[in-house]
């Protein structure tokens, strides 16, 4: 599921800016991981993979898409390190501190606590949501204030942007 959300907000971010999917793909995961708590019930651990996937998928190409629109070509390399990094700790400590919790409290708890987590993400996406939607430099559809798209306006798909594009200004455009 993880895969088809990644293609249809990759395009959807393309064309709209990804700033605005963080909220819906972090609420998605956390809805997911609230209905995997009713583990009981099999179709609600599918629905809830299934919404969990979605919404991981939507937030993991939205966040490494900001965070390369956010610096220079130069910097993609340095962001897809950090990016892979905090994906990984976040992985390893996660399973880490899930199984410890698990253990204590059983499955539907780990669970009910994992969304809750989740959510705290929300606080500073909703902080930088705002301060992408106004103020001078604003680019419809960016997302972000004062932050230039570095593909330009290509109907390329974002992958081949980013690897083939230069800053606004430097070639012209």
């Amino acid at each position: 599921m993880s895969i088809f959300a990644r293609w249809l907000t990759g395009r959807y971010g393309d064309r709209h800016g990804s700033a605005r999917l963080i909220i819906p793909g972090v609420v998605a995961s956390a809805t997911g991981m609230l209905i995997l708590a009713l583990t009981a019930d099999p179709v609600a651990v599918i629905g809830g993979a299934v919404i969990f996937g979605t919404g991981f998928g939507v937030t993991q190409n939205a966040t490494l898409s900001l965070m390369f629109a956010r610096v220079p070509q130069s910097g993609y390399g340095t962001v897809s390190a950090l990016w892979n990094l905090a994906y990984d700790a976040g992985m390893g400590l996660g399973a880490a501190g899930f199984g410890a919790v698990a253990a204590q409290t059983g499955y539907p708890a780990s669970f009910v606590l994992t969304s809750a987590l989740m959510l705290t993400v929300l606080a500073p996406a909703l902080r930088d949501r705002r301060a992408g939607s106004a103020g001078p430099g604003h680019r419809a559809g960016s997302g972000l204030a004062g932050w230039p798209r570095p593909w330009g306006s290509w109907a390329l798909p974002r992958r081949c942007r980013l690897a083939f594009s230069a800053w606004p200004g430097r070639d012209g455009q």
